[in-house]
């Protein structure tokens, strides 16, 4: 239900500002979906490459991270390197892949650069 007014963070991440490990989970639509209900959050996930900039608001702070990897996963597979990274700051986000299909998961991986 969450999910229908946006992203979500997931339960147990760490959230910004704390350090470790924030994962986001939004819905992705096919192109020309019609814009209700934040299906389309995601949509354009798969565009990001490293180096893309990524900017999240929490809390009135804006954190900067930049893109370092694109992952492709099959459904319910766990993502790679999330076990121990209490040390780094990281954000993952995460949608359906294809856009409007629930067949794989697209995972972004990101490093904090910045606070604002």
């Amino acid at each position: 239900q969450d999910l229908k007014r946006g992203v979500v963070v997931y339960p147990g991440s760490d959230l910004p500002g704390q350090g470790g490990r924030l994962t986001v989970i939004g819905h992705s639509a096919p192109l020309g979906w019609p814009k209700i209900r934040y299906d389309w959050i995601f949509s354009k996930l798969g565009e990001l490459e490293a180096g893309d900039e990524i900017l999240i608001s929490f809390e009135h702070r804006q954190y900067r991270y930049k893109a370092v990897e694109k992952i492709f996963l099959e459904k319910g597979e766990p993502v790679p390197g999330s076990e121990d990274e209490s040390s780094s700051q990281v954000a993952y986000l995460i949608t359906c892949w294809p856009p409007g299909r629930d067949l794989k998961r697209l995972v972004i991986k990101a490093e904090l650069v910045l606070t604002i």
